[in-house]
């Protein structure tokens, strides 16, 4: 059969980051392998929005898969309202958000169907079934609609993510991604889900359990890589990246073995799990630069929220970092359950006394069915619809980048979701703000220092504290990621 994956873009398009789409390139290797011809159409990428009509006619579908994210629903369902009007494709609905309220996705009369977790497997085997004219209804994950009710079948998890094939990146045109970004880079996934229970956290609902590749697979997966498609530089998108740290040593001796000279950068870095000879050794095999998960230097938020991470933890993994020489990220979330506007201040006080490299910031967001969604319904007062605050304020958003481009809509996206006594809501609202623009402003800093020596960028530091104007914070991002670059 022929099938056209398609990946909506969103209102401040934070999917663009110069990378081609796992999860897609992930479905269309399933697909493929069972034999269906595939068409990938990311309109992440703009030129790809200006094809989406010849795309649809000239692919011929007769299924389109549509990923569904929290901030791309309105898009997505504009983008369904067309297939439907100018095709007889069987339209089909996946992705995180549709894992999160099914009911809600699959009862809009436009879509036929959609998948729960994931459909590496799963939708290539419904796909099959439908061109066979065989029962689909009990596919793992499925969702369909019987006399108007939403049928919902049980998810599986693929146990054995070393069965998976390698992702179709050739169903790319990978030069689309190198001209926002140049640099050649893709992503790599060595794990799904995670082992712990954040309380803003989706992945318990939508991840599933923690499950990892063998050191070998992944290698394997990176050696076909570089054979085939000239690529040296990855990024590791885990969730949770070094639960299992012996893994993550085995996987850097498999790389230096086989003598693959590469830059990679990791994500999901816990606290809990770094120490000097784990980064070490990922900077001898190849990594540059590594993000951690802090949300919060208060030990009390931490607890709250069940990080598994102290303040000690969280301070000691960033020296550990910046001692070893990466270029370390830490990641905040402002609002958190028992946070307030003097611990906010004292995160930021924390990252520059820590000479982090980057700090991001992200909004609480409220998710259907997380256990923050249950702590503000009992201890806060909602300032916008719970259910629907996803759809409309994503907590990826990063608003440390957003900053930089503000307009009036995209200030919205800088007000509190909740507040309680403790932290109200104009406070809540000063501090995100504030906290976004002495993150840039310590970002154009570090740039400055890198570029010019640390006197001038101090001065530079200050300059931009009296006056944050745009071209300044751009051209500190852009600095940034030019010297990241130029590792590589």
């Amino acid at each position: 059969m022929n099938v056209l994956l398609i990946f909506p873009s969103d209102p401040v398009e934070i999917y663009e980051h110069g990378m081609p789409l796992l999860g897609q390139a992930y479905l269309a290797a399933g697909l493929e392998k069972n034999g269906h011809n595939v068409v990938i159409l990311d309109m992440t990428v703009r030129r790809h929005r200006e094809r989406f009509v010849d795309t649809l006619h000239n692919s011929r579908p007769d299924i389109v898969g549509v990923t569904l994210t929290a901030l791309s629903m309105k898009k997505g369902y504009r983008l369904i309202e067309r297939i439907k009007r100018e095709t007889s494709a069987i339209v089909v609905a996946g992705g995180p958000h549709v894992t999160l309220v099914p009911e809600r996705i699959l009862l809009n009369p436009l879509i036929d169907f959609i998948f729960m977790g994931e459909g590496d497997i799963s939708f290539a085997t419904f796909v099959s079934k439908l061109e066979k004219g065989e029962i689909i209804q009990d596919t793992p994950g499925l969702g369909f609609k019987v006399n108007g009710k939403a049928v919902l079948n049980p998810r599986t998890y693929i146990e054995d993510l070393d069965s998976l094939p390698f992702p179709a990146w050739h169903l790319f045109n990978l030069e689309d991604y190198y001209e926002k970004s140049r640099v050649r880079r893709l992503p790599i996934l060595t794990s799904r889900g995670c082992p712990f229970k954040c309380i803003y956290c989706t992945q318990p609902i939508a991840g599933g359990k923690y499950r990892v590749r063998s050191p070998k697979n992944i290698v394997d997966e990176i050696e076909h890589i570089v054979k085939t498609f000239n690529v040296r530089m990855f990024d590791v998108v885990d969730d949770s990246f070094i639960v299992f740290p012996k893994r993550v040593l085995e996987f850097c001796d498999a790389i230096m073995s086989r003598g693959l000279n590469i830059k990679w950068e990791a994500g999901g870095i816990n606290a809990r799990f770094v120490s000097y000879q784990l980064f070490d050794k990922m900077r001898q095999a190849g990594c540059f630069s590594v993000a951690i998960g802090a949300e919060s230097c208060n030990d009390n938020v931490l607890k709250l929220i069940r990080k598994p991470a102290t303040r000690q933890q969280i301070e000691h993994a960033i020296r550990v970092s910046k001692k070893v020489g990466f270029f370390t990220k830490v990641f905040f979330m402002c609002g958190l359950p028992g946070s307030t506007y003097e611990i906010e201040m004292e995160n930021i006080k924390f990252f520059k006394k820590l000479d982090v490299d980057m700090a991001s910031y992200a909004n609480s967001v409220v998710y259907p069915k997380t256990d923050l969604y249950k702590w503000v319904k009992q201890n806060a007062i909602p300032l916008v619809g719970l259910d629907t605050a996803a759809e409309n304020f994503s907590q990826s958003v990063p608003l440390t980048q957003l900053i930089t481009k503000l307009s009036p809509e995209k200030l919205a996206y800088f007000q509190p979701l909740y507040e309680d006594e403790a932290f109200p809501r104009q406070q809540r609202a000063k501090a995100l703000m504030k906290s976004c623009v002495e993150a840039v402003q310590w970002q154009f800093k570090k740039a400055l220092q890198r570029e010019f020596g640390k006197n001038l960028g101090l001065l530079g530091y200050y300059i931009a504290q009296i006056r944050p104007l745009k071209w300044m914070t751009r051209w500190a991002l852009h600095k940034m990621y030019a010297k990241r670059k130029s590792n590589i």
